[in-house]
C-alpha cells in the first residue's frame, strides 16, 4: 500500500493525509466526550438523589421524633413519581427499619445498613446509593437510605452521543469543504513549477521567472529556481553582448569612412547657406536702414559718424554725406555735450545703456528733442557702436500740455470748497483727492490712495450707500442726500454726495463730490425737535401729538383695532403757581411728566395739551386698559413727594375710539369725561 501511495500526485496525497487526520481526530474526540458526558451526568444524578434524600431526612422528622410510622410512609410514597428511585426506607437511630419504599416490580437485595455521622455516595455504573443521617436538636434520630438506578444518565447520555455523532460529521463536512477550499493554495504553485520547467525546457526561454511570492518551502523552490534561470541568463546575454561587440566594432569603422564623406559633403552645403544667408541679412538691414522713420547712426571708436540713414536729412536738414566723418559732438546741443561723451565712452567700454534724452542741432539752427539709444558692437573695429535716434518733439510738447492740464485740474481741486474724490470703479480703490476731502476725512492722500468706499462709510450704513450709488449709475438720482461718512478717527459726519462716470485710459473712473451738511442736519434736527417737543417738559407739543392722533385714528379705522385716549389735569395747579411762583409750578410739570413716562408703554404718546392739561394716546388698548392705567397713575402722582408743596393730586378722563367717529367727536368726549372728574370733587378717574 506504501508503494502505491508513492506514486500518488501530490493533490492525493494531501487529500488522503486530511481525511484520515480528520477521521482519527474524530474519533478521540468523541470517546474523550462519551467519558466525560458520563461522568457529568452520574454527578448530577447523585446531586439530585442527595437533594431528594435531603428533602425526605427534612420531612421524616417530626414522625420520627412522635414515632409515627404511618406519616413516614407517607412522605415516602412521594417518591413514587421519580422513575428512577428503585427503593427508600428510613431507619430509628438504633438502626430499625422504621419506613419502607419499594418501586413497584423492583426486587430488592440484602443489605446491611451502616451508621453514618454525614452523607455518603454509593455508586458502580448499575445504580447509585445516599445514606443521610437525620438531625434533630443537634443530635441523630434517624438515618434515610435511597437507592437510584443509572436510567436517567444513560437515556441523556444517547441524546448527547447524538448530538455530537451529528456534529462530528457537520465538523467533517466542513473540514472536507476547508480543505478542498485550501488544497489549490498547495498545490497549484507545484503545478506552476512545473509547468515553468516544461515551458524553459521547450523555449529555451531563461527569462521566464516563477511568479510565486510565499515564504514556505514552495516559495523557497521557486526562489532557488528563478536564482538558476537568472545565472543561465546571464551567461547567455553575456555571450549575446560579445558577439553585438563584435558587429559594432565592424559598423563603427564603417560609419567613420562615410561619415568622413557626408561631412565633406555638408561644409560645402553650409558654406553656401552661410553666404546666402549673409546676402539676405544684408538686403534686411539695408532695407530697414533705408525706410527707417528714426535716425540710425553708426559710430567710429572715434566718436565720428560712419553712416547716416536717410531719415537724418528729414529730420536735421542736411543730407547725410556732410556729416560722415565728422564728430557726433558737434551736433549735440552744448547743454547735453558731457551726458553724450559719457554715454559714449560707456558704449566702448562695452556696457549697455538705457534709452536718453538728447537735442540735436537742424540745419536751420534749432534743436529738436530726441529719444537715443546706442549699443556697442565692436571698440576695435570699424564701427564702435551703433544706434537709434527718435524725434520725441511732439510727446514732449504733449506731455508738457498734459503737465499744465494736471497743474491746472489740481488747482480747481484744492481750490473747490466740497471735498473731491475719483475712484477706479474696477479696483475700488480711489486715485486721487484734493484738500477739502483730504481735510473732511483726516488723511493724507498716500493714505487715502489704499482705501475705498467700504473705509470711509460705517459698516452698518453700507448696503444704503452702495444703493444711493446705484441710483445716481442709473441716473435716478443726482445727490445721494445725508449719507453718513466716517473719518480716520471713527467719527461721523453727513454729506450730501453727487457721483458722475467718466472714461479715462479705457477705464471707467467716478468722481465724487462731498458736500458737508452736519450742521445743516444739526439745525434741521434742532427745528424738527423745537417743531414737535414741548420746551418745558421734553414730551410731544400740541401738534406733534394731533399728528399721532390722526395717525393711529388711521390705523384702528384700517384694522379695526383699539383705541384709547386719557386727558389729565392737575388739580388746584393756579393756587401752586400763586403760592410758590411759575418756577415751582414748572418743576411740579416736569416732575409728574416723569412719573407719567415711567409707568406708560413705550408705544403710548404722552403730550402737553395746554397749560396743566396733558394726553396720553394708547394704541391697542380698549376702554378698560386705559382706566386701569389712569387709576394707577392717579396713586402714582398721589404718593410721590413733590418738594415744598409736598403732596399734589391729578383728575384723569378715560375715552376710547368709536368707528367711523372723527378728531373732534373724541377730542370733545375725553375732555368732557376730565370735566367730569372734577365734578366729582376731583382726584379721581372718570370715562365716557
Amino acid at each position: 500500500m506504501l508503494s502505491s501511495f508513492k506514486d500518488f500526485t501530490i493533490r492525493r496525497k494531501f487529500i488522503v493525509v486530511a481525511f484520515v487526520a480528520t477521521i482519527t481526530a474524530m474519533f478521540v474526540a468523541i470517546l474523550i466526550s462519551t467519558v466525560m458526558q458520563w461522568l457529568m451526568l452520574r454527578e448530577e444524578l447523585v446531586k439530585n438523589v442527595s437533594a431528594q434524600a435531603s428533602i425526605i431526612a427534612l420531612n421524616s422528622t417530626a414522625s420520627l421524633v412522635s414515632d409515627d410510622r404511618a406519616a413516614a410512609n407517607k412522605v415516602l410514597r412521594s417518591l413514587s413519581d421519580i422513575d428512577n428511585i428503585e427503593f427508600a426506607g428510613i431507619l430509628d437511630k438504633n438502626g430499625k427499619e422504621f419506613a419502607l419504599y419499594v418501586r413497584p416490580g423492583t426486587t430488592m437485595a440484602f443489605h446491611r445498613h451502616k451508621a453514618a455521622q454525614a452523607e455518603d455516595h454509593m455508586h458502580d455504573a448499575a445504580y447509585v446509593e445516599i445514606t443521610f443521617p437525620i438531625i434533630h436538636n443537634q443530635e441523630q434520630v434517624g438515618l434515610i437510605h435511597v437507592r437510584s438506578d443509572m436510567s436517567p444518565v444513560y437515556s441523556n447520555l444517547e441524546l448527547n452521543m447524538l448530538i455530537i455523532v451529528v456534529a462530528a460529521a457537520g465538523a467533517f463536512v466542513i473540514a472536507v469543504l476547508i480543505l478542498m477550499r485550501l488544497l489549490s493554495t498547495i498545490t497549484d504553485p507545484l503545478q506552476h513549477l512545473v509547468k515553468l520547467t516544461q515551458d524553459v525546457s521547450q523555449k529555451n526561454d531563461f527569462t521566464l521567472r516563477a511568479q510565486l511570492n510565499s515564504n514556505d518551502e514552495t516559495g523557497q523552490l521557486a526562489n532557488g529556481f528563478n536564482a538558476m534561470l537568472t545565472q543561465l541568463q546571464i551567461r547567455d546575454e553575456s555571450l549575446a553582448q560579445h558577439r553585438r561587440h563584435l558587429e559594432d566594432k565592424v559598423n563603427e569603422r564603417t560609419k567613420e569612412l562615410q561619415k568622413s564623406n557626408t561631412q565633406l559633403e555638408k561644409e560645402l552645403v553650409v558654406r553656401k547657406q552661410t553666404e546666402e544667408t549673409i546676402r539676405e541679412s544684408e538686403i534686411r538691414y539695408r532695407g530697414v536702414f533705408e525706410y527707417a522713420d528714426d535716425i540710425i547712426y553708426l559710430l567710429t571708436p572715434e566718436g565720428t559718424f560712419h553712416s547716416l540713414n536717410p531719415a537724418f536729412e528729414r529730420l536735421t536738414g542736411w543730407r547725410s554725406d556732410e556729416w560722415v566723418g565728422s564728430p557726433f559732438a558737434t551736433i549735440i546741443h552744448p547743454d547735453d555735450l558731457p551726458r553724450a561723451v559719457e554715454i559714449f565712452e560707456n558704449a566702448l567700454a562695452g556696457h549697455s545703456t538705457p534709452l536718453f534724452e538728447l537735442r540735436i542741432a537742424k540745419k536751420s539752427g534749432d534743436y529738436f528733442d530726441s529719444e537715443l539709444s546706442i549699443v556697442p558692437v565692436d571698440p576695435g573695429g570699424e564701427i564702435a557702436a551703433i544706434g537709434i535716434a527718435r524725434d520725441v518733439t511732439e510727446r514732449k510738447r504733449t506731455e508738457q500740455a498734459l503737465e499744465e492740464s494736471e497743474r491746472k485740474f489740481r488747482a480747481i481741486l484744492d481750490s473747490a470748497v466740497d471735498g473731491v474724490l475719483l475712484m477706479d470703479k474696477q479696483k475700488s480703490r480711489f486715485i486721487q483727492a484734493n484738500s477739502a476731502i483730504c481735510e473732511m476725512l483726516g488723511y493724507r492722500p498716500d493714505e487715502l490712495y489704499n482705501l475705498g468706499i467700504t473705509d470711509i462709510h460705517p459698516e452698518e450704513s453700507l448696503p444704503e450707500v452702495f444703493r444711493q450709488f446705484e441710483r445716481q449709475t442709473r441716473g435716478e438720482i443726482f445727490v445721494a442726500q445725508n449719507l453718513p461718512v466716517k473719518r480716520k478717527d471713527g467719527s461721523i459726519f453727513i454729506a450730501d454726495i453727487s457721483s458722475a462716470p467718466m472714461t479715462l485710459s479705457g477705464r471707467t473712473i467716478m468722481v465724487g463730490f462731498f458736500h458737508d451738511v452736519t450742521e445743516r442736519k444739526r439745525i434741521e434736527e434742532k427745528m424738527q425737535l423745537l417743531a414737535t417737543t414741548d420746551s418745558l417738559t421734553g414730551i410731544a407739543n400740541r401738534r406733534a401729538f394731533m399728528a399721532q392722533l390722526d395717525s393711529e385714528i388711521e390705523r384702528a379705522h384700517r384694522y379695526g383695532t383699539p383705541l384709547a385716549l386719557v386727558m389729565y389735569d392737575i388739580d388746584y395747579f393756579k393756587q401752586i403757581n400763586d403760592n410758590f411762583g411759575h418756577d415751582v409750578g414748572d418743576s411740579i410739570l416736569q416732575a409728574i411728566t416723569e412719573v407719567v413716562k415711567n409707568n406708560v408703554r413705550a408705544v403710548d404718546t404722552v403730550a402737553r395739551w395746554g397749560g396743566e392739561e396733558f394726553m396720553i394716546l394708547m394704541p391697542e388698548s380698549d376702554l378698560s386698559s386705559a382706566c386701569i392705567v389712569a387709576e394707577k397713575l392717579r396713586e402714582e402722582v398721589a404718593g410721590h413727594p413733590f418738594e415744598q408743596v409736598n403732596n399734589l393730586t391729578v383728575s384723569f378722563g378715560v375715552t376710547d375710539f368709536k368707528s367711523n367717529e372723527d378728531v373732534d367727536t373724541l377730542l370733545k368726549r375725553v375732555d368732557d369725561a376730565l370735566y367730569k372728574a372734577k365734578e366729582n370733587g376731583r382726584n379721581s378717574v372718570a370715562y365716557l
